[in-house]
């Protein structure tokens, strides 16, 4: 009889027999069961997991939480312009050792022979470059140096090689107003003024001016 119940309910679990319009399956799957039940030898009972949510009542649900949440309002930073203040410039002029240049003349109140010599050779300021020349209207390097400090009563030699190896060496530390500034290679001379710069006549086509010293090797001397 155990046997007979067990196989009926496999079958109409099956869905494989119905009689008359009615389910026979279930008929029998009842006596089965409580035949089961009454027996000793019954198995335990099937455990069945519960019915999955639908997923509407899901977002139902949702739904309702999101209400209840308190929402803090945002608060709004507002930026306020700044006064600023405006800024002033003060231009101050640098304090510096201006060169006088002064043309044709000697000045009457320079004090010592470098700075009238320094004036010298000033006043010869736009005159041409001549190879050659010694003054008054065009030179060359060495002659313009040379024709400076005559006007104040110095003799130098012609050349620059003659007038280096003729004066007094000076160090770069102790360089003064009027010193002779040479290049490297002795090929070129001009007159220190101070703040790097010396009065020549630089080349071919190029006029007496106020130049920089712009050899990195100079050596200079001192002709007093």
């Amino acid at each position: 009889m155990q046997i007979f119940a067990r196989l009926a309910a496999t079958a109409v679990l099956a869905g494989g027999l119905v009689v008359g319009g009615s389910s026979l399956g279930a008929s029998v799957l009842g006596g089965a069961e409580s035949a089961a039940s009454a027996s000793p030898l019954a198995p335990a009972a099937v455990h069945r997991p519960p019915a999955v949510r639908p997923v509407v009542q899901r977002a139902a649900t949702r739904r309702r939480v999101v209400r209840h949440v308190v929402r803090r309002p945002v608060r709004r930073v507002v930026r306020r312009p700044v006064a600023h203040r405006p800024i002033r410039v003060v231009r101050r002029p640098v304090a510096h050792r201006p060169v006088r240049v002064v043309r044709h003349r000697v000045p009457r109140h320079a004090r010592t022979v470098a700075e009238r010599a320094v004036s010298a050779a000033a006043s010869r300021a736009g005159r041409p470059y001549r190879w050659g020349a010694t003054g008054p209207s065009s030179f060359d390097c060495s002659g313009l140096v040379q024709w400076a400090y005559a006007q104040v009563g110095v003799r130098i030699p012609r050349t620059t090689y003659a007038q280096y190896a003729a004066l007094r060496h000076v160090p770069r530390a102790n360089l003064r107003l009027g010193d002779l500034v040479f290049t490297g290679s002795l090929n070129h001379v001009g007159m220190y003024v101070g703040y790097g710069r010396m009065w020549d006549a630089p080349h071919t086509g190029a006029r007496v001016r106020l130049d920089r010293v712009w050899d990195r090797h100079w050596v200079a001397a001192r002709p007093q």
